[in-house]
């Protein structure tokens, strides 16, 4: 994943939570959803940007 030893093992034990990018790397590596990864119950929806 391109990571230190040091970050996974923080990663592994909750010590410290993934970055977003992280995230999307160990989704394309494990090729599943995110949704799985975050144990939602129901799938991530694109909404309305309010900045638009």
């Amino acid at each position: 994943m391109g990571i230190s030893q040091s970050k996974y093992s923080k990663l592994e034990t909750g010590y410290q939570e993934p970055t977003f990018n992280e995230l999307q790397i160990l989704v394309r590596i494990l090729n599943i959803d995110l949704n799985e990864i975050l144990k939602l119950k129901e799938p991530i929806k694109p909404s309305k940007n309010s900045f638009d």
